[in-house]
C-alpha cells in the first residue's frame, strides 16, 4: 500500500505551524487590554510608559498567572512504527504534535519582584504540556498477514515515546523557554517596565525594591 495524496503542502505546514505563536499573541494582547481596563485608563494613553509599584506585583502575578498555559513551541513529525510475528509485518505512519511551554499558573509572588524600573522574573520550566496523537494520524503502510486489534495497539503505543525523542533530539523545549521569556518580557514592557530580568531559582522576599 502506498502513501499517495497524504502529503501536505509547505504552505499548510508553515500555515500549522505559526498557529501557537498566533494564539500565544492574542493571549497577550487580551492581558494587557484587561490590565488597562481595570486601571481605568484612557485609550490614548494606553501605551504609555509609566511607573510601576511595588504594591502591585500580586495584581501583575495574577495576570500573568491567567494565561495559564503558555503554548510557545510546537513539534510536528511522522514517525515510522514497525511490528514483526514470524513471517508477519507492519508498518504505521504516525502523524503527531509536542505542544511545549509553559504553566504560568504555577507563578506566585515569590516568582515576580520589582525594582524601579526593573522586573526580576523566575518563571516555571518549560515541559511538554501535550502530546497530540489522534486515531486518524495513524496509516497503514505495510500489512502482511492478520493482526488482530491488540497487536495493532502495542505497535502503535510506541509512536509517543518516538515523538518526545524527536523533540529533545531538536532541543523543543529548551526553545519554548525562551519564547516563553520573549512573551512575558513583551507583556512587561508594555508596563513600563525598562528591564526584564530572569532567574533560574525563585525570589526572596528580601529583595531590594523601590518605588
Amino acid at each position: 500500500m502506498g502513501r499517495s495524496g497524504n502529503k501536505r503542502t509547505l504552505g499548510d505546514r508553515i500555515a500549522r505551524a505559526l498557529v501557537p505563536y498566533l494564539l500565544a499573541l492574542v493571549a497577550l494582547l487580551v492581558v494587557i487590554l484587561v490590565l488597562f481596563l481595570k486601571k481605568d485608563r484612557p485609550w490614548p494613553g494606553i501605551f504609555r510608559p509609566h511607573t510601576i509599584q511595588v504594591e502591585r506585583t500580586k495584581a501583575v502575578v495574577e495576570d500573568i498567572r491567567a494565561m495559564s498555559e503558555l503554548t510557545t513551541a510546537c513539534y510536528y513529525e511522522e514517525v515510522v512504527l514497525k511490528g514483526n510475528k514470524g513471517s508477519d509485518e507492519l508498518v504505521l505512519i504516525a502523524k503527531g504534535t509536542v505542544r511545549a511551554g509553559v504553566d504560568l499558573g504555577k507563578m506566585s509572588e515569590w516568582d515576580l519582584k520589582f525594582s524601579g524600573d526593573t522586573a526580576y522574573v523566575h518563571l516555571p520550566q518549560a515541559q511538554y504540556l501535550d502530546i497530540i496523537i489522534n486515531p486518524s494520524d495513524f496509516e497503514v503502510f505495510v500489512q502482511k498477514g492478520t493482526w488482530s486489534d491488540e497487536q495493532v495497539g502495542r505497535v502503535k503505543s510506541g509512536a509517543r515515546a518516538r515523538l518526545v525523542r524527536g523533540a529533545e533530539a531538536n532541543n523543543v523545549r529548551q526553545k519554548a523557554g525562551q519564547y516563553a521569556e520573549e512573551s512575558v518580557r513583551a507583556l512587561l514592557r508594555t508596563l513600563g517596565v525598562k528591564e526584564v530580568v530572569f532567574m533560574d531559582v525563585p525570589l526572596v522576599l528580601s529583595m531590594p525594591s523601590k518605588e
